[in-house]
């Protein structure tokens, strides 16, 4: 199975393709929040809770109905927008 099938396997809320890939990134992404975060520690926490968020985002986003193409308005600056 590629990359792109375990995408979208993930975001239709398949917890064995989401581990995949979280488990094919890991190593890398703990080694970036090291860079930034300068504590082995907090960037096992901060990876942890970007994993968790990441997953129950995918799982929220399923039970929202999807948008037609097009910019989201609450992606807008405030400028462009009715106050």
């Amino acid at each position: 199975m590629d990359q792109r099938e375990l995408v979208e396997r993930a975001g239709r809320g398949d917890h064995d393709a989401f581990a995949l890939l979280a488990g094919a990134s890991v190593a890398r992404l703990e080694a970036m929040a090291r860079l930034i975060l300068r504590d082995g520690g907090l960037a096992q926490d901060a990876l942890q809770e970007a994993l968790i968020r990441a997953r129950s985002t995918g799982e929220s986003d399923r039970r929202k109905p999807r948008r037609s193409a097009g910019v989201d308005p609450e992606l807008q600056p405030v400028h462009g927008r009715d106050r």
